[in-house]
């Protein structure tokens, strides 16, 4: 077993001149590494207690100290499901894992400096964003065998309560500091969340009211701040009702706008192509067009995921029902404004699709 700490301690049957000698150097080196004061009680009081007892009642034997161990990763995949569904099941969920980084271009008409640096904004916030999840996970699946953590996570939810897992890691590790330290940065993060999707969500809306798909009411600007205050109101009111929907509505809400997610990237992709064949002297043309095809297709996968039956990331009946009745508003609203949008002329559409009024939208000459 590799370990990041691993020292192994013999104790001989009645030797009692060297009785405590192991608890004492275990508890010497966990204190070192900054182990809180319960913790090192618990473990010291626990590991002495193993100690005399293999003196005592026993031919003797050895005390192991493993602090945190890379076979603790192992199994890789879990034995409820096959390897090929565990990989499906965390990929059709992957745009869904981006949402957050988008964020960033749809203040870009705000930005102090060349909107085009918005790209090397979400490639760094994206790789750090990696680098920090990767981190927090090897360190909470290192210190403690994952099955072991999930049957105890269960034990705790048939009791009605909150299971967390990185929680419960920083509780053993640090006590009760340790959690009260983590829950402090969950919640700054929470914050800095919240304040950046209030941003892109009410320019989102002030861009399709701009775009005629909304009413000019989202589309207008403080006096004073020169910012959507209108839309942002109406941001904060639905933040603000949506816990009373309870739990099981929000979670339906989250799956349903997995779908979402990926129809978005889908077009997104889509439009992102039309653009680069639609225009003159592009750099990496090639690379531009291969990125899209790859992000179409991988949309279109994550999609299928999600929808169809017998795949192991199909969303549950409840969010299905959620998303139909969120098509079929869909439609009606479409429908019910078919006639102002077909009464705009095509350079206005293009714009509005594609920024652009000399593209033509989608696949049209």
């Amino acid at each position: 077993m590799t370990a990041l700490i691993h020292q192994e301690y013999p104790v001989a049957a009645e030797d009692y001149t060297r009785a405590g000698e192991a608890s004492a150097d275990i508890k010497r080196r966990l204190k070192q590494l900054g182990v809180s004061s319960m913790v090192l009680r618990r473990v010291a009081v626990a590991s002495y207690e193993v100690e005399l007892n293999l003196v005592i009642h026993s031919r003797g034997g050895v005390l192991t100290l493993d602090t945190a161990s890379v076979a603790n990763l192992s199994p890789a995949f879990s034995d409820k499901r096959s390897m090929i569904a565990c990989v499906l099941l965390v990929f059709a969920i992957s745009p869904f894992l981006f949402v957050g980084f988008d964020t960033v271009p749809q203040a870009a008409e705000e930005f102090a400096f060349d909107p085009s640096r918005a790209r090397n904004i979400m490639v760094v916030a994206i790789f750090c964003g990696v680098l920090l999840y990767a981190m927090v996970m090897l360190s909470v699946g290192m210190a403690v065998p994952y099955p072991e953590l999930l049957a105890k996570l269960d034990a705790q939810r048939a009791t009605g309560g909150a299971a967390w897992g990185t929680g419960e890691v920083a509780t053993m590790a640090f006590g009760k500091f340790g959690s009260i330290v983590l829950a402090v940065a969950v919640f700054g993060a929470v914050c800095t969340g919240t304040n950046g999707f209030f941003i892109a969500t009410s320019r989102l809306l002030l861009s399709m009211s701009r775009s005629g798909i909304l009413p000019a009411w989202f589309g207008e600007i403080h006096p004073k701040y020169r910012t959507p205050y209108k839309a942002i109101l109406f941001t904060i009111i639905v933040v603000l009702l949506t816990p009373f929907a309870g739990r099981s509505a929000v979670a339906w809400t989250v799956d349903m706008s997995s779908v979402g997610t990926g129809i978005g990237y889908l077009f997104t992709c889509l439009a992102a192509r039309r653009v680069i064949m639609g225009s003159e002297g592009v750099d990496k043309k090639g690379l531009k067009l291969f990125c899209c095809a790859v992000g179409t297709i991988t949309a279109v996968m994550c999609i299928l995921l999600l929808l169809v039956p017998g795949s192991p990331a199909r969303i549950g009946t409840a969010p299905f029902i959620c998303l139909a009745v969120w098509v079929v508003l869909g439609f009606i609203f479409y429908f019910s404004n078919k006639k102002h949008w077909i009464s705009l002329p095509e350079e206005k559409v293009r714009e509005n699709v594609l920024g652009r009024k000399d593209i033509a939208v989608f696949f049209k000459k």
